[in-house]
């Protein structure tokens, strides 16, 4: 289970949540948020399951007084990242001083050791890396020599591969007019295969590797399938993540007028889903506003046929 949670200043003004007599600095007004938090993030813990995530978004207002709630509820230890998310790259209108183009995204496990991340492309320009497909998905071939190990480093991952000349068999006996094969670069440096020699018959038994002839060198070198994924960095600045392009005008397209102050990109909303959750999670988003994450969940539902569920809760509007 994955649980969202959404804090804007006007959010709060237009929930009632801010008393007319406190300005930003003033430590009556952090009390009053830390009141209104407290109850809330407590809550998302008992909800969550064993392996589930909390995400929340917020400004640099209420950024540390969050970080130490979470870090005193979740554990610093459960802290799996805090995100910049660009999401206005030009910027806030008549700010005095920096305008802020970014917001945070920072998230907690429940328990970081039962929490695994999914290995799912985000980008558009990565995903079309993985341009080969079979019954499993998408992938895309790379060198089985691991390029930044010695042989040195992990002796057992440097073994002799054998290999038949019309390419068709690999194995790790020598047989016959098979050719060795060894884990070594264009500029003879002893590295190490990818995986240890069981890790090699398993991925062989799977139909996940394969030899090819170098167009270049003219010998024998093995190749994996890598599926898709990449590296989740802690800044996001995609284009897609811009909240007025794909926030506030899709709202405004789909009711023809701006119905909610500063919606989030859906985008944004559903990456978070893709790394997180699995196709039959159940996620709760406690302030879901114009339910930008019912709108991303049932895009995600929509595009790889999950079952994925959704509690939205909303106080009224006054």
């Amino acid at each position: 289970m994955a649980t969202f949670y959404s804090e804007r200043e006007r959010e709060r003004e237009r929930n009632g949540l801010k008393l007319s007599t406190n300005t930003e600095s003033s430590g009556r007004f952090h009390t009053n948020w830390l009141n209104m938090m407290y109850p809330r993030l407590k809550l998302a813990r008992n909800l969550l399951t064993d392996d589930g995530c909390i995400v929340i978004t917020i400004d640099n207002y209420e950024l540390n007084n969050l970080i130490n709630i979470c870090n005193e509820m979740y554990g610093e230890y459960n802290r799996l990242g805090l995100v910049t998310i660009v999401h206005k790259p030009e910027g806030r209108q008549h700010s005095k001083f920096f305008s802020a183009s970014n917001e945070f995204m920072l998230v907690y496990a429940k328990n970081k050791d039962n929490t695994i991340f999914n290995q799912v492309v985000l980008s558009d320009e990565k995903r079309k890396e993985f341009n080969d497909k079979d019954d499993i998905g998408s992938f895309k071939w790379k060198n089985f020599v691991r390029g930044d190990t010695l042989r040195s480093q992990k002796v057992k991952g440097f073994y002799h591969i054998y290999v038949s000349k019309d390419l068709k068999e690999i194995s790790l006996e020598k047989k016959d007019g098979f050719e060795e094969v060894l884990p070594i670069d264009n500029k003879g440096t002893e590295r190490t295969w990818v995986v240890l020699p069981d890790g090699f018959k398993k991925k062989f038994e799977a139909n996940e590797l394969k030899a090819k002839y170098n167009d270049k060198s003219g010998k024998i070198e093995i190749l994996y399938k890598i599926r898709e994924q990449q590296v989740f960095t802690t800044h996001w600045v995609d284009k897609k993540y811009n909240a007025t392009a794909y926030g506030t005008r899709v709202l405004k397209n789909l009711m023809d007028e701006k119905t909610f102050d500063f919606p989030k990109s859906v985008y944004a909303v559903e990456d978070i889903i893709k790394i997180i959750t699995n196709k039959d999670s159940i996620i709760m988003d406690f302030f879901s506003g114009p339910s930008t994450t019912t709108h991303a969940v049932m895009k995600l539902n929509a595009a790889d046929g999950g079952n994925r569920r959704f509690i939205m809760v909303q106080l009224p509007y006054k």
